[in-house]
């Protein structure tokens, strides 16, 4: 196909582009030098040029080291660490946090393990033995060099982009297009997380196993490739379990047969059977396994709540679609206030709207397009199971590259036989700036974002108590920011074989100021401005001077939510521990604690029990009120990560 640009008297065109001051301007605009590199990236080495690019803008994440989930992984593949000895599991399990009925049993609130509101059905189990496998690959080959372990993510990565390349070279009609959509799929500061952070590489396998199985089916079907038909469920398999959201590709699965298969009867659905019986498969071993999510005001399961998964997709779905093409990236809306947030949904829709506005005729005209579209729309829905993060659109952005690509080369390379809308120029050069400028910065520095938020936890896991006294003590934590900072800062103290609590339990969690009552000598009676579960993006409403639009600590609020949703709490419900009862004095008007007392079964000041509160940015030592005194503690603020 000639895609060269039409000559200077086309009469398809209706005038002489000679002539035309608007092509003159378009020939002098910056957009010549996308020209030029997109010209380069549409050669058949493009794949290995996304290949090469990818790993230079990964390059700081080699010497990234171990960081928050990671330090877990290390305790369950290996057995370094006997004082994490409960954490040790097979590597199908790797991701299974808590299975079914754990909660119940009671043993892992009273070792402190999960928080006291933790409800008894809790379960946060996800079932990836393909991402464990290649975890324990390294852990087998080299558990001490977490340099080897982050080049393996690296090079899985380098994977993904350049089969993404070959996949925009097949699912376009112009070579220009699908150079410039591999180099926004390359450069995508959404894929930073994924590709440096070796707990999150699940979802590196997850796309680069299913851009495979798009590609095979592709084989199969356009050019009667039996091995494709072979392989492609088989590849289909391995990417679901690498990461659940990997069922996305089933929606590019389902688009192909809708837009692309050059069948257009109705065996083309036919096909998609061997497809349909590896979800069917990989989802009742998912089920029958256990796995899945429940109790968590984080996570949901579409099948097992589908109420109130369908609720989220409509507060999450326009966040993703923002960060999919815009700024700023999805995971800014768990520090922004609920206001805030709501304005950034509104953004959401405005930019999906007006997104779509513009690739009409494209749609229109291109059934790559077409097929680009319905599977981006389509595989955002598996991403709206748990809070809005661009780390979960590796497979989504196969099909915004696409639209992107298509719009700015729509602009700079005006060949298509379609429509050009007013202010086309604009959108195509602030995407431009977006994806093209601003993007690999955002990868580039992915390893020193990641790092930061890992210090922190790092940090408090530092200044935990260390003598040897801690080992047969329970460490009561009166305030933390969150019990989520609380569980991994002693996980990582561990793994540096430090002295670490034989029990512990969290009193106050949020980021509000704590009140301690001491009514006897074994028994503390704790307020919370706000209450205890305050929703993410809240602030206490009898303190208005608390709102922040902007503030990390919203972040805290989210890690808190991990392990309860909505359940509401009664007064007088009590949790019972080997040494300490926990009972709800007074509720919030939601039905969450604002109240709870601690009775422990032995005095305050005994040796077993050692307090400790956040203290500006770190654990301190807890001076115990006298009987019949009250103290309030600062709200603890945690650093920003």
């Amino acid at each position: 196909m000639d895609i060269s640009p039409p000559p200077a008297s086309d009469p398809a065109i209706g005038t002489t582009i000679e002539s035309s001051g608007a092509v003159r301007r378009h020939l002098l605009s910056p957009f010549r030098v996308i020209d030029w590199l997109s010209s380069k990236l549409a050669s058949h080495h493009t794949p290995l040029y996304a290949a090469i690019l990818t790993v230079i803008l990964t390059l700081p994440g080699l010497w990234l080291g171990w960081q928050t989930d990671d330090h877990l992984h290390r305790a369950t593949l290996t057995d370094e660490f006997p004082r994490l000895a409960d954490a040790r599991r097979p590597f199908p399990d790797l991701f299974a946090f808590v299975k079914d009925g754990l909660v119940a049993e009671g043993s892992v609130i009273d070792r402190g393990e999960l928080p006291w509101w933790s409800p008894p059905n809790l379960r946060l189990a996800f079932f990836r033995p393909v991402a464990g496998l290649s975890h324990w690959i390294d852990y087998q080959l080299w558990p001490h060099t977490p340099a080897l372990m982050h080049a393996q993510s690296i090079a899985w990565y380098a994977l993904t982009v350049a089969l993404a390349a070959l996949l925009f070279r097949r699912f376009s009609v112009s070579p220009y297009a699908a150079g410039l959509a591999a180099l926004i799929y390359t450069m995508s500061d959404g894929h930073g997380l994924p590709a440096v952070w070796l707990a999150n590489r699940n979802a590196v396998l997850a796309a680069c196993f299913g851009i495979c199985t798009i590609l095979l089916y592709d084989r199969w079907r356009r050019d009667g490739s039996r091995l494709g038909a072979f392989l492609a469920p088989i590849t289909l398999l391995a990417a679901v379990l690498s990461n659940e959201g990997a069922v996305a590709v089933g929606a590019y699965l389902l688009a192909y047969a809708l837009f692309i298969d050059v069948d257009r009867t109705w065996r083309r659905f036919a096909a998609l059977v061997p497809s349909i019986v590896v979800g069917v498969a990989w989802w009742s071993m998912y089920k029958l396994g256990g796995y899945g999510a429940v109790g968590s005001g984080v996570y949901i399961d579409p099948a097992g709540d589908p109420g109130r998964f369908m609720l989220s997709f409509v507060e999450r779905a326009p966040i993703l679609f923002n960060g999919l093409f815009s700024i700023p990236p999805s995971d800014a809306h768990i520090i922004l206030s609920q206001p805030a947030v709501r304005i950034l949904w509104i953004v959401g829709i405005c930019i999906f709207g007006l997104i779509v506005w513009y690739a009409m005729p494209h749609i229109r005209s291109d059934k790559y397009i077409r097929f680009a579209t319905f599977g981006m729309i389509l595989s955002i829905v598996p991403a709206c199971a748990t809070f809005a993060s661009d780390r979960l659109l590796m497979l989504a952005g196969l099909g915004a590259s696409l639209i992107v690509a298509q719009l700015i080369v729509g602009v700079w390379r005006p060949i298509a036989l379609v429509p050009q809308l007013r202010g086309a120029r604009y959108v195509a050069g602030v995407l431009v700036v977006i994806h093209l400028i601003l993007a690999p910065i955002g990868l580039l520095t992915a390893a020193h974002n990641v790092r930061g938020f890992g210090t922190h936890f790092e940090q408090a896991g530092l200044n935990l108590p260390n003598d040897d006294r801690i080992d047969g003590q329970r460490l009561v934590i009166v305030s933390t920011p969150s019990a989520f900072v609380s569980s991994f800062a002693s996980i990582y103290a561990a793994t540096l074989h430090r002295n670490v609590p034989q029990k512990s339990l969290v009193l106050g969690s949020g980021v509000y100021e704590v009140t301690v009552e001491r009514t006897d000598e074994r028994t503390l009676v704790v307020s919370q401005a706000g209450g205890w579960l305050l929703l993410p993006g809240r602030w206490p409403t009898d303190a208005p001077d608390q709102f922040k639009w902007v503030s990390f600590q919203y972040l805290f609020q989210t890690f808190d939510a991990l392990f309860r949703d909505d359940q509401p709490f009664m007064a007088g419900e009590r949790i019972e521990l080997s040494d300490c009862t926990i009972e709800i004095v007074e509720i919030t008007t939601d039905h969450r604690p604002a109240t709870v007392c601690f009775r422990f079964d032995k005095p305050l000041e005994d040796e077993a029990l050692r307090w400790v509160y956040w203290k500006t940015d770190r654990f301190s030592p807890f001076d115990l009120p006298n009987v019949g005194e009250t103290v309030t503690l600062p709200a603890p603020r945690p650093s920003s990560p």
